[in-house]
């Protein structure tokens, strides 16, 4: 099931309507779609464009995986409050696929938390057109006898 998002601060600092951008005279909204994937720990952030080129992907299953990537960096960072005002991390993995992000979560932490500051987040860093690496990223290589084939 797919779900509209409509990012609602959408670059407060350029402009104070909170729906809707607005440049000279044109004006355009950021959405972001949801998607459930068999996994419920997981869930899918469909920007509405290509983020990598076909075949690439990219799996960061820590922060310090992510060190590349400011957006990886800023979902892992997402907290959610268990007691009073104690805080922890709730983002166990990022993956990036050629026009989505897939976010995992603890088993513990419920997506209506967790979900509304991802989507602030991918919408902030696509609105300011941000790269999503800092440098470029080393491609996994693997040796033909390190391949092992699973049956």
């Amino acid at each position: 099931m797919m779900n509209n998002f409509l990012n609602k601060y959408a670059l407060n600092n350029l402009k104070r309507n909170k729906n809707t951008l607005k440049f000279s005279n044109f004006y355009f909204s950021i959405f972001i779609k949801t998607q459930a994937t068999p996994n419920p720990h997981f869930l899918k952030f469909l920007p509405g464009k290509e983020i990598l080129k076909d075949g690439e992907t990219y799996d960061f299953s820590d922060i310090k995986q992510a060190t590349i990537s400011p957006l990886a960096r800023k979902i892992f960072d997402v907290k959610f409050k268990i007691i009073f005002k104690i805080q922890i991390s709730g983002i166990t993995r990022v993956f990036y696929g050629r026009d989505y992000i897939s976010v995992g979560k603890q088993e513990l932490v419920d997506w209506s938390e967790l979900k509304p500051q991802i989507i602030e987040i991918v919408c902030d860093h696509f609105a300011k057109d941000t790269e999503l690496f800092e440098e470029t990223p080393e491609p996994e290589v693997f040796k033909k006898d390190e391949i092992k084939l699973i049956l």
